[in-house]
């Protein structure tokens, strides 16, 4: 059970990055990268979310399966950089365990204390899974 849920984490931050692009970094020379001119002192944007369903690196990217994570070589110290939810290199998130540490405990416990059942007797290919992007905005109280 603890490598599936492990490979599950994996699977679930491959998919639905909490961070999309990683943070910025300066250009600091002038340098072509995949045919193309990169100028110094440029902002570069790395789009992990892309990266993690590029189906040169993962065979039917779109798909949710957490098995591909005990076939596959990838992890976050990978160096092929094809999963990146916490960045890599160097420049690895140093909250990474941390978080994945949360990640772990916190469904663990979900798993362990609760009871899952489907609602209204639904089969697991009658739930919506779309994905949806809120934006909620609030006014910030004054106080006198």
């Amino acid at each position: 059970m603890v490598p599936y849920l492990n490979q599950i984490i994996k699977e679930t931050l491959r998919l639905h990055p909490t961070g999309p692009f990683l943070f910025p970094r300066l250009c600091r020379e002038s340098v072509v990268l995949a045919g193309y001119m990169v100028p110094v002192e440029i902002h570069i944007v790395i789009n992990a979310w892309a990266i993690m369903r590029n189906p040169i690196y993962w065979e039917d990217p779109e798909s949710f399966r957490p098995e591909r994570f005990d076939e596959s070589a990838a992890d976050f110290r990978a160096a092929n950089f094809e999963f990146i939810p916490f960045g890599g290199g160097r420049r690895v998130c140093p909250g990474m365990q941390f978080a994945m540490a949360s990640i772990w405990c916190s469904l663990a416990h979900l798993l362990f204390y609760f009871d899952w059942e489907l609602p209204q007797q639904k089969r697991p290919q009658e739930l919506d899974i779309e994905e949806d992007l809120n934006l909620t905005l609030t006014q910030k109280m004054i106080y006198a």
